[in-house]
């Protein structure tokens, strides 16, 4: 079946089923000609990614779906976290309606405004709009997404808030360049929590040895080539390095990360493994 009989009987369109595939949905084999051809398995598995994405179920949260053999269990996780979110949207159209009827700012003092429930990487970017809020979403949205539930967890909120609000750092100049030049200086929500290092930091023995070795295998190789050779590499390890000197004279290292390891035990936990593999490479 060819893609816009798919799409005529499912209802879908042809870059939804290109998003599909894009996101490891589906796997659509294709013929000699480069014509995709859509098996009835695959008809049936995009019929279901449609109707899940009808719910608003997110291409991770589908993949999980389609790959678990208890559908309904993964589905209740999902219906749970959605109940969640509505109902905090409620407790904020609540308060809307007041405001509405009544333009009165100590509602913040009331009980309502109190039980509202961030996570703390919608709270950061709301109080640091701009350079910080961007950084924090791009570098630590995945370990930002848990809501504030101890008093550990308030103060290292508190300390980390405190760290940005008087942190004074001057941006390097290829990060001053991307700000003036792009819509903004890192991508939000471009960071995928099952990527790049995550991959080595939850991976198995055999593929833990792969990288060590690759990463000897690729000091050994700085060691010889000359960086001078490729001045924009030069150029954008000259301007990390600068970041991290104005970071680490600023306490980053000192007080911010470690308050952000106290906040989120997943970016505790993190930070462990990347230490024991660093052992494990220095070794």
């Amino acid at each position: 079946m060819r893609i816009n009989e798919v799409c005529s009987q499912i209802g879908t369109t042809k870059k939804a089923i290109n998003w599909y595939e894009n996101q490891g949905l589906i796997h659509v084999r294709t013929d000699e000609n480069g014509y995709r051809n859509f098996s009835d398995e695959d008809v049936s598995r995009i019929k279901e990614i449609h109707l899940l994405r009808l719910l608003d179920i997110s291409a991770k949260d589908i993949k999980s779906i389609l790959n678990s053999k208890d559908k309904q269990g993964v589905l209740r996780t999902i219906r749970i976290n959605k109940q969640i979110e509505a109902k905090e949207m409620n407790d904020r159209l609540m308060i809307l309606d007041k405001l509405i009827a009544n333009y009165d700012l100590t509602i913040l003092d009331s009980p309502e405004a109190t039980q509202l429930v961030s996570p703390v990487e919608e709270k950061l970017i709301l109080a640091f709009p701009g350079f910080w809020g961007e950084y924090l979403a791009r570098h630590f949205g995945p370990y930002l997404q848990e809501v504030i539930k101890t008093p550990q967890q308030a103060e290292a909120y508190e300390c980390m808030v405190q760290w940005l609000d008087n942190a004074e750092v001057k941006l390097p100049l290829f990060l001053r360049l991307m700000q003036r030049f792009s819509k903004s200086t890192f991508p939000v929500g471009t960071v995928d929590p099952d990527q790049g290092i995550n991959k080595i930091v939850n991976a198995d023995e055999h593929e833990i040895k792969q990288f060590i070795e690759t990463v000897r295998l690729q000091q050994e190789q700085q060691k010889k080539w000359r960086v001078r050779l490729n001045p924009v590499v030069a150029f954008v390890r000259h301007n990390n390095r600068v970041m991290r000197e104005r970071l680490t004279k600023t306490g980053y290292y000192d007080t911010f990360i470690p308050a952000l390891r106290r906040l989120s035990s997943a970016y505790n936990a993190y930070c462990s493994r990347l230490e024991e593999l660093d052992k494990l490479v220095k070794a």
